[in-house]
């Protein structure tokens, strides 16, 4: 039997605390007494009746026990250790060679009926280098552990995060105890797992094969092995790869790596390699709902592709999987109802799928129950509203200048006309006012100043040149506009706010497929939002095979407005010919990023988030996402290049010419009959 305290170990612990793990949150898990009969450490200085450990006036407090601080002295090293309770953030300091103050924290349970063992290898080395390399350390038991893991006051750093590393040392094996804690605490994930056995006999590949050992994303196992009592002991290094096979086709989900040497170990490169580079061809089920454009959509032959879907298949050629779409039989996005979640989100987590990777946002009650990626979109929900209704056509001939411009036009030419004819007549120089005026206003139509040829006098030619330079502008203006209203339907002025909208007798409608937003509104403390949550139309079922089949009929009538995503309301706009009888309005609700979902404790969630990353980076994802949306769009475009103008455009210069022929026909018999 190899010794608990044995120096291989010893040195091994003391190189990793010091070196590779430095720098992040340390916890240290070792055995209690009532998990080890005999381990042959009768010898081991910790059994000495007077060692600090078995001292009476020692502290050893449980997660969320408030205890006073209390000091020990190990009279070898002239170390001080300071025990404090397990809210206080500590961090070594005050290093000396000779006086070593370290800040520490020995956790325990404080049951009368339970003792200490001395733990496996000597805790003052152990300190003293976590002192040195200033490595925040927490000392604890597997019996800690597992009675104290609710406790609210247990700092979130000591349970998960990508700084905290957990070196777990036990020679007996600890199946049950890794079974136990994944049933108590799902939370329970660091970062980095170390795992030291000091037992030759033990099946580590078993312990490897727990599940709360593969939540984390680093792993490293250290195992002590001696041949015989001639030998000296050594210390086996291995990771694991649980999706990925050796060239023979063997499971490397336990991969050795060589034996313990701290000078090729020496930083958590070269401990921890990653352990997702290869699925090894694995099928990953997705739960999603294909009728998320432009994202995951049916393309009507039965194949579900969209811009995440094509992020997915790319990260899936890299690291070497295939996946496989499963919807959810309820055709839900997922809530949490009276704490069990229903949709894909309870499709992944019930029935072992492995992914999410429709267009969702982050929300508390995610956040706390799946793994998510780092954003990689930006969107949020918009309203898509239907146009007013057109004014009328026959009116395009006036709708380039406004009342105010028209009036203004017509007074300025009066004026301009009657003042000028006067001015001739009283100097002289033109005896007919009344046809004066009239080539004035003729002018205006024509574009010209007739009267130039019929004057000499300098102030009557600068005059009229004004006033033809101003008649160009006028007409030149009249013109733009005309062409622009002849070919572009004319509204009256549209909603751009949620509180227009609210004011409006325009309902808001959405899909009823398990969205946050209907109850989000509702809640709301903006009175718009409140409003328009009041007042939402949810109908009571959908058509899985077109989410919004019933609800265009509702917009175009014009007295409904559609509120779903951002970008599925952009390509819907244009997919279904909406475009040219509705708008978005410009305010957005909810903005925020999206993330792909996760079961809880996924340890390759990291992996993914990295590779979807890396496509937005390069720009990958924005060119998939072209390659959907931009497509319809051109299309349209190219549809309103090639439309004709119609009767309806130009209605109005022949009810314009109508009028005038009329009016002529009645001069003409009034001319007559006088």
């Amino acid at each position: 039997m190899i010794a608990g305290n044995n120096d291989v170990v010893q040195e091994a612990v003391v190189n990793l605390v010091s070196g590779p793990l430095s720098g992040h949150n340390l916890i240290l898990v070792t055995e209690d007494q009532n998990t080890r009969e005999n381990n042959d450490v009768k010898d081991n200085k910790y059994n000495n009746k007077d060692n600090k450990y078995n001292n009476k006036n020692n502290s050893y407090d449980k997660y969320g026990t408030t205890t006073t601080t209390t000091t020990t002295t190990n009279n070898n090293n002239n170390n001080t250790y300071n025990n404090y309770n397990t809210t206080t953030n500590l961090h070594p300091h005050n290093n000396n060679n000779n006086n070593n103050s370290i800040n520490h924290k020995i956790l325990n349970n404080n049951n009368d009926n339970y003792t200490e063992n001395p733990p496996l290898v000597d805790l003052d080395l152990v300190l003293a280098a976590a002192g040195v390399s200033l490595t925040p350390i927490v000392l604890t038991t597997q019996h800690s552990l597992l009675h104290n893991h609710q406790h609210a006051s247990r700092p979130p750093h000591h349970t998960r995060g990508t700084l905290l590393t957990a070196l777990l040392l036990f020679y007996k094996d600890p199946v049950e105890f890794l079974s136990l804690l994944a049933d108590r605490d799902s939370r329970w994930n660091p970062n980095y797992l170390v795992l030291l056995c000091l037992n030759p006999s033990l099946d580590t590949l078993a312990i490897l094969s727990q599940s709360l050992v593969q939540r984390s994303q680093f792993i490293l196992l250290l195992h002590l092995q001696q041949k015989s009592v001639h030998h000296p002991p050594r210390l086996f290094t291995f990771t694991s790869f649980p999706t990925k096979r050796s060239a023979q086709g063997h499971s490397l989900l336990k991969a050795p790596m060589g034996m313990w040497n701290p000078n090729r170990f020496n930083s958590r490169q070269s401990l921890f390699p990653p352990r997702f580079t290869d699925f090894g061809g694995e099928v990953l089920a997705v739960s999603a709902l294909c009728q998320d454009e432009p994202f995951a959509f049916d393309d009507n032959h039965g194949n579900c592709i969209g811009m995440n879907i094509d992020a997915l298949k790319a990260i899936g050629d890299k690291l070497r999987f295939r996946t496989v779409i499963d919807p959810p039989a309820d055709f839900e996005w997922g809530l949490k109802v009276n704490g069990t979640w229903n949709g894909m989100f309870g499709h992944m987590l019930y029935n072992n799928k492995h992914i999410i990777v429709n267009e969702m946002q982050p929300t508390q009650d995610r956040a706390n129950d799946f793994d998510f990626t780092y954003p990689y979109w930006e969107d949020g929900f918009a309203i898509l509203m239907p146009n007013p209704p057109s004014l009328p056509r026959w009116r395009n001939v006036l709708y380039p200048f406004s009342t105010l411009t028209w009036g203004s036009v017509v007074v300025t030419t009066l004026v301009n006309s009657a003042f000028l004819s006067i001015l001739l007549k009283y100097t002289g120089i033109l005896r007919d006012p009344v046809g004066t005026a009239l080539k004035i206003v003729a002018g205006l139509v024509s574009q010209t100043a007739p009267l130039l040829g019929e004057v000499q006098e300098a102030w009557v030619r600068l005059w009229l040149i004004c006033w033809w330079l101003s008649v160009v502008i006028f007409c030149s203006m009249y013109s733009g506009n005309l062409v622009a209203y002849l070919t572009v339907t004319f509204f009256p002025p549209i909603m751009y706010t949620t509180q227009q909208l609210a004011s409006s007798d325009v309902r808001v409608t959405m899909p009823n497929y398990g969205s946050f937003v209907p109850e989000a509104l509702k809640q709301s403390d903006n009175p718009a939002y409140a409003t328009l949550g009041d007042t939402l139309y949810l109908p009571p079922s959908i058509d899985p095979d077109d989410i919004l089949g019933d609800l265009v009929p509702l917009l175009v009538q014009g007295d409904h407005a559609i509120m779903v995503t951002l970008d599925y309301v952009i390509f819907h706009r244009y997919n279904r010919s909406l475009s040219l009888v509705t708008y978005v309005l410009e305010e957005k609700l909810y903005m925020g990023h999206m993330s792909w979902w996760l079961p809880p404790n996924t340890p390759y969630t990291a992996t993914f988030s990295r590779h979807l990353i890396n496509l937005l980076e390069c720009g990958v994802l924005r060119k998939i996402y072209r390659n959907y949306v931009g497509h319809v769009i051109r299309d349209v475009q190219q549809l309103r290049e090639n439309e004709a103008l119609t009767l309806a455009h130009l209605q109005g210069a022949f009810i314009l010419l109508g009028i005038g022929l009329l009016t002529g026909l009645l001069i003409l018999l009034v001319e007559r009959l006088a």
